[in-house]
C-alpha cells in the first residue's frame, strides 16, 4: 500500500540526515570537535513576563535572534512560517496579516473582529492586523509563542502570541548601521540606525526603515490604471532609555509609519481552480473545485483578471508611543509598567471590488463595484505588574487595560448613479471594545528538580457599536431612517449593538528536570476571545428596518482548553531539541465568512461549535561543528470540526480546519567557510515542505485545496574581516510556488461565478549589503 504523504515527509527527514552526514567529515577537518560552535547563541524570551534560558521555559516558544533574522533573510512576519514549525502568516490585501498557529486563526479584521492569534510589538498589543507589518525593522528579537497565553497575555491570544521585540539603546557607545536590499520587482528597501548615548545613564536609538516595491500582479491587458506600488511604506522609531537611578529605569519609544502602495493581492479563483462550471448546491454538500493551477505558468496565475473601473489610491498612516518603567523595589521585589498609545488611519479610495462573472454564450462578462474605506482608530494599553522571586518561587501578578475606539466607512457603489441604493455601506462611528483584566501566575519548587507553576486570569470585556446600514444617493445625503415611496423608498437602518462578556483563564503545569540538560514539562491551559456582533439590527429596536434574528446578530466566545506536554534537551555537544505534544479542546470556535444577510455582501461571524486538535511537534538545532549549523522541524497536526452545523443539512463534523496541513517538515543548514584575511563566506540553504490544505467556502459548501508544495531559500553572505560591511545574494521560494493564502467565492446570486483568491509570495530574489559603523 502506498502512503505518499509519509513518503514525502521521510524523503525530507533522510536528506537533512545525508546533509549531516556529508557536512561532517570535512567540518570536523577543520576545526577540533572540542571547541565551541561559533554559531552558537543563547537565547533569553520573555514569554514569562521574566527572562528565562529558551531550553529551560516550559513553553512552545520559537524565538529568532536579531542574527537567525538576518541570516535568513527574513524581512518582514511572512517569513516566518519558514523558519518556525505550525505557523502561517499571510497577506490578506487590504485586510492586512492573517496569522494561523496549529490551525487556529480568525479571518475577522474588520474593527467589530477580533483576531485568534495576537500581534505584539515590545509587548503591546497591536489590534489592527494592517499595521503590523511596518514594525519589522531594527529588531533585538522575535518570540513565537504556540497554545492559549490566556494567563500573561490575555486578550485574544487563544492560538497564540508574535512579539516582534525592538532594539533597545545601549548606553555603552556610540555607533550605527545601515543595510539595503535591491532586488527583482523593484523592490527597493533600507534601514539605517544610530546609537548615541547622551550620558553615562542615558542613550537614545534612532532607526528609520524605508520598504518600496511593485506588485506581484499582472496588470489585466486592457485596464489603463496603475497597480504600482504594490507595496511603499516608510516607518521610523525613536527610543530612550534612561537609567533614573540604581534603581529604576525608564525606557519610552516612539514610532511613525506612512503605508501606502495598492497593497493589492488578489485575482480571479479561476486562475487556480475550475470554477466556471462549480455552483452552490441547493441542498448538501457541494464539490471541492479542481485545482488547475499547476497547468499555468506563474505570469498566468498572477494576472489580474477584471479591469479596474477607476484610479486607486491608498494613503494610510499609524503611530504610536510607548513606556516602560521598572523599578527594582528591593533584591526580590520588582514593579513593572508598561503602557501605550496608538493610531491608525487607513483611507482607501477607489478600489474595484470584484463581484464575480456571468457566463453567457457570447463570452464572460465580469462583475464590480467601485468601493471605499475610510477608517480612524485609536488604542490605548495600561498593565501594572510586580514579580516577587526568591530562590524557591516566582511569583507574578497585576492589571491590565485596553482600548479601541474607532470610526469607519465602508461604502460601495451599486447599480446606476443619481438613483436610491447607489451608495450602499456601513458608516460606524463609534465602535468601541473595553477591556480590563487582573492576573497573577506563581512558580513553586516543590523539590530540587521538580517544580509547580499555576495561574489565573479573570477578564471583562465591552464591546458596543453605533453605526447604520445606508442606501444613499449621494456621500452628502444624511441619515433617514424613515419610509417614503417618494422621497426614500430605501431608508436607512439602524446597526447599534453592544455586549459584554467575563471569563476566567488558568494555567496549571508541572515542571521535572531530569538532569541538567533535560526538562520535562506538562501543562493544561485555558484561553479565552470575546464574542461580538456582525452587521444588523434586532426586531423591536428602533429604526430598524431590516431587522435580523439575534442569533445572526450576535455570536459567543471562544474558548479553548490546550493539554500539553513537551520535552527540552540541550546537550553539551551542541544538540538542542524541543518536542512537543499537544491536544486542544474548542468550544464555540469563531469563523467568519462573506454572507447576504445584511442585504449585501458582508463579513458574518458565526460560532463553528466543536473542534479538536491533536498535535506533536519538534524542533532540533544541531551545531554540527564551529562552522556547521543544522536545523529540523518537523510538524503532525490533526485539526478538524468534532460539531459545525453550517445549515439544515450539513454538518461538517470530521472536516479539517482551514490552513491545517497534517504533516510539515522544515530542514535548514548553514556552513560557515573562513578565508584567510578573516573574512568569511556564510551559505544558508532552508527548505519548508507542507502537506496538502484547505481553505472552506461556506457558501459552496466546498474546500479549496492547496496541494503539498515545497518552497526553497539559499543565500550566500560575504562578511569584512572586521565584520564591519556585509554582501548578500539571495533566492527565496526557487520553485516559484504560488500557494493559496485566502480563496472565497463571490455572492450567491443567480448565475453568478467565480470569485476572488489571494496568494503567496513569488519566486524574488536580489542582494543585501550592509555596514556597521
Amino acid at each position: 500500500m502506498n502512503h505518499p504523504k509519509k513518503t514525502l515527509l521521510s524523503t525530507l527527514i533522510a536528506s537533512a540526515c545525508a546533509s549531516f552526514m556529508a557536512a561532517t567529515p570535512s567540518a570536523y577537518a577543520q576545526e577540533p570537535q572540542s571547541e565551541t560552535p561559533k554559531n552558537l547563541e543563547v537565547i533569553v524570551v520573555s514569554s514569562t513576563r521574566t527572562g528565562t534560558d529558551l531550553a529551560s521555559t516550559s513553553a512552545a516558544v520559537t524565538a529568532l535572534s536579531a542574527k537567525a533574522l538576518a541570516d535568513s533573510g527574513i524581512t518582514d512576519p511572512t517569513n516566518l512560517q519558514d523558519q518556525a514549525p505550525n505557523i502561517s502568516i499571510d497577506r490578506a490585501g487590504s485586510s492586512g496579516l492573517q496569522i494561523t498557529i496549529r490551525g487556529v486563526s480568525s479571518t475577522d479584521n474588520t474593527e467589530k473582529g477580533d483576531p485568534s492569534a495576537a500581534f505584539l510589538q515590545d509587548g503591546v498589543y497591536i489590534a489592527r492586523p494592517q499595521a503590523q507589518e511596518v514594525s519589522f525593522f531594527d529588531l533585538d528579537q522575535v518570540e513565537i509563542l504556540r497554545g492559549p497565553q490566556g494567563t500573561l497575555y490575555g486578550r485574544n491570544a487563544t492560538a497564540g502570541l508574535i512579539n516582534v521585540i525592538s532594539a533597545k539603546p545601549t548606553i555603552d557607545e556610540m555607533y550605527g548601521s545601515f543595510d539595503a536590499t535591491l532586488g527583482d520587482y523593484g523592490r527597493r528597501q533600507a534601514t539605517a540606525m544610530l546609537n548615541a548615548p547622551i550620558s553615562d545613564k542615558a542613550a537614545i536609538r534612532a532607526a528609520i526603515n524605508v520598504d518600496r516595491r511593485d506588485t506581484y500582479l499582472n496588470k489585466h491587458p486592457e485596464s489603463t490604471y496603475d497597480i504600482d506600488p504594490g507595496k511603499d511604506n516608510m516607518s521610523a522609531r525613536l527610543s530612550g532609555f534612561f537609567e533614573l537611578s540604581d534603581d529604576v529605569s525608564l525606557l519610552v519609544r516612539g514610532d511613525y509609519s506612512s503605508i501606502e502602495g495598492s497593497a493589492r493581492s488578489d485575482v480571479k479563483l479561476s486562475n487556480f481552480y475550475d470554477v466556471l462550471n462549480t455552483f452552490p448546491p441547493e441542498s448538501g454538500k457541494g464539490v471541492n473545485p479542481t485545482y488547475i493551477a499547476d497547468q499555468k505558468s506563474s505570469d498566468e496565475l498572477r494576472t489580474v483578471g477584471w479591469q479596474d473601473t477607476m484610479q486607486r489610491t491608498n494613503d494610510n498612516s499609524t503611530w504610536g508611543a510607548m513606556a516602560e518603567l521598572n523599578w527594582t523595589i528591593n533584591s526580590q521585589l520588582t514593579m513593572t509598567y508598561l503602557g501605550s498609545y496608538r493610531e491608525f488611519t487607513r483611507r482607501e479610495d477607489n478600489v474595484t471590488g470584484y463581484l464575480g462573472s456571468v457566463v453567457l454564450p457570447f463570452g464572460i462578462i465580469d462583475i464590480s463595484n467601485p468601493q471605499l474605506f475610510h477608517g480612524d482608530y485609536e488604542q490605548s494599553s495600561n498593565e501594572l505588574r510586580f514579580t516577587y522571586v526568591t530562590d524557591s518561587m516566582n511569583l507574578q501578578g497585576g492589571i491590565y487595560s485596553f482600548s479601541e475606539e474607532s470610526a469607519v466607512k465602508f461604502l460601495i457603489y451599486q447599480g446606476e448613479e443619481g438613483q436610491d441604493g447607489y451608495i450602499f455601506g456601513f458608516p460606524q462611528d463609534p465602535t468601541k471594545s473595553d477591556s480590563v483584566a487582573i492576573f497573577g501566575q506563581g512558580s513553586f519548587d516543590l523539590s530540587d528538580k521538580l517544580s509547580l507553576t499555576a495561574g489565573a486570569r479573570y477578564t471583562q470585556d465591552e464591546k458596543s457599536r453605533v453605526g447604520a446600514v445606508v442606501n444613499h444617493v449621494t456621500l452628502e445625503e444624511e441619515l433617514n431612517f424613515t419610509y417614503d415611496p417618494v422621497t426614500n423608498p430605501i431608508p436607512d437602518s439602524l446597526n447599534n449593538a453592544e455586549v459584554d462578556y467575563n471569563e476566567l483563564t488558568w494555567k496549571l503545569g508541572l515542571d521535572y528536570d531530569i538532569n541538567d540538560d533535560t526538562l520535562l514539562y506538562g501543562l493544561i491551559s485555558t484561553g479565552y476571545k470575546a464574542g461580538g456582533f456582525n452587521d444588523g439590527c434586532i426586531e423591536g429596536m428602533q429604526d430598524c428596518n431590516s431587522p435580523l434574528p439575534e442569533e445572526a446578530v450576535y455570536y459567543d466566545p471562544e474558548t479553548l482548553t490546550a493539554y500539553e506536554l513537551g520535552l527540552k534537551l540541550d546537550l553539551d555537544n551542541g544538540l538542542r531539541t524541543f518536542i512537543n505534544v499537544f491536544h486542544y479542546d474548542y468550544q464555540d470556535l469563531q469563523l467568519s465568512n462573506v454572507s447576504e444577510i445584511c442585504g449585501g455582501s458582508c463579513q458574518v461571524t458565526s460560532n463553528a461549535g466543536k473542534a479538536e486538535v491533536d498535535g506533536i511537534e519538534l524542533e532540533s538545532r544541531y551545531y554540527i561543528t564551529a562552522y556547521d549549523k543544522l536545523n529540523v522541524a518537523l510538524t503532525w497536526l490533526n485539526a478538524e470540526y468534532t460539531d459545525y452545523q453550517l445549515n439544515d443539512t450539513v454538518n461538517l463534523k470530521g472536516e479539517k480546519l482551514n490552513r491545517s496541513p497534517e504533516y510539515t517538515a522544515i530542514v535548514s543548514y548553514q556552513h560557515i567557510f573562513e578565508l584567510g584575511n578573516g573574512a568569511d563566506i556564510e551559505f544558508d540553504i532552508s527548505s519548508r515542505w507542507s502537506d496538502e490544505y484547505s481553505i472552506l467556502s461556506t457558501s459552496s459548501v466546498s474546500q479549496f485545496v492547496q496541494p503539498s508544495f515545497r518552497k526553497t531559500d539559499v543565500a550566500l553572505t560575504y562578511r569584512a574581516p572586521e565584520r564591519d560591511w556585509y554582501v548578500q545574494a539571495y533566492v527565496k521560494n526557487i520553485e516559484d510556488e504560488l500557494t493559496i493564502s485566502n480563496a472565497s467565492f463571490g455572492p450567491a446570486f443567480p448565475g453568478l461565478v467565480d470569485g476572488t483568491l489571494t496568494f503567496s509570495d513569488p519566486r524574488t530574489a536580489g542582494v543585501r549589503f550592509g555596514l556597521e559603523f
